[in-house]
């Protein structure tokens, strides 16, 4: 299975030298060589393929919006003009031993070594030698860029007040978060390693709480089960911030989705109705920013209230 990531704690990069990058809220998949997989190894039915023979790992992306880019690869029959959209976020090169084997190419032309382990430096080399710009632009590629985020002398201190600027820097940007990187590290499959240590995610989050007003219904693995939360927020002459900058106070009443739910809480009842929540029930949740209407971005059931 792939690397999961772990969420950001300063004590994770002390002694390291790390990097970060902008984090993608993509669909994942593993391009096996001849077909796109989803994360789970289900095929998608695609329009596109990937111009190299050995597995890739990496996300469909459009505008940080998972629900558009569900909505698009998760159909049965392409819509070609939707798949032009779609932009694939490239980042890792997939242990091909992790792949069933009804999945993988034969190889004809074989352009790189059977998989050994490469540090995360040598992957980056490795994607960005195999797809140089005239290939990412035909192909709509993006292959994420890393900067430095703290070196091995750093003290927790000074870690804490990078993470500081880089959760500034996302809500400025409006961005989904940041991957802090070790490059120096090895692939690590999640069910022998569990949540890898040497890449981090760091996403900025506020909390608040809503009124579930009904659902929308899922899609792909979510078919016939809850997709998502409708909800109602009323702001009540509340100091807001907003992607600008500007605060202001606000009394209004907006309605949004919330995700997050569990396997279990997404299931239906014979007449469709929701099993663990009611119309009207209170429930808290998270999101990274507000819309410049005061609408909650992103947002993720919390818990009950």
């Amino acid at each position: 299975m792939p690397t999961k990531l772990s969420y950001y704690n300063p004590k994770y990069c002390l002694g390291k030298d790390m990097c970060c990058s902008r984090k993608y809220n993509g669909f994942g998949f593993i391009w096996t060589g001849k077909q796109f997989l989803s994360l789970n190894y289900k095929p998608f039915v695609t329009p596109i393929t990937l111009p190299v023979s050995y597995p890739i790992q990496g996300e469909f992306w459009l505008d940080d919006s998972l629900s558009k880019v569900s909505k698009i690869v998760t159909k049965d029959i392409p819509n070609e003009e939707d798949w032009k959209k779609i932009k694939l976020i490239v980042y890792n090169i997939f242990p091909e031993f992790l792949i069933p084997v009804e999945y993988l190419t034969i190889y004809k032309h074989i352009t790189m070594p059977v998989f050994r382990p490469y540090t995360y430096s040598e992957t980056l080399k490795i994607l960005n030698e195999t797809f140089p710009l005239e290939i990412r632009e035909k192909f709509s590629i993006i292959i994420p860029e890393f900067f430095p985020f703290c070196n091995k002398k750093d003290s927790l201190k000074n870690i804490q007040f990078n993470a500081l600027l880089l959760t500034q820097g996302i809500r400025e940007k409006k961005w989904e978060g940041y991957v802090i990187q070790n490059l120096d590290s090895y692939y690590e499959d999640s069910p022998i390693h569990g949540r890898t240590k040497n890449t981090l995610k760091i996403k900025p989050n506020s909390e608040s709480d809503c009124v579930v007003l009904g659902y929308e219904p899922g899609l792909g693995r979510n078919l016939n089960k809850i997709g998502s939360l409708i909800c109602a927020k009323e702001w009540s002459d509340e100091v807001l911030s907003f992607p600008n900058g500007k605060e202001s106070f606000i009394k209004e009443c907006v309605t949004f989705n919330v995700s997050g739910l569990t396997d279990e809480e997404r299931e239906l009842s014979s007449k469709d109705k929701m099993r663990y929540f009611k119309v009207g029930q209170r429930i808290n949740f998270t999101f990274k920013y507000l819309s410049d209407n005061a609408v909650p971005q992103n947002c993720n059931l919390l818990r009950e209230i």
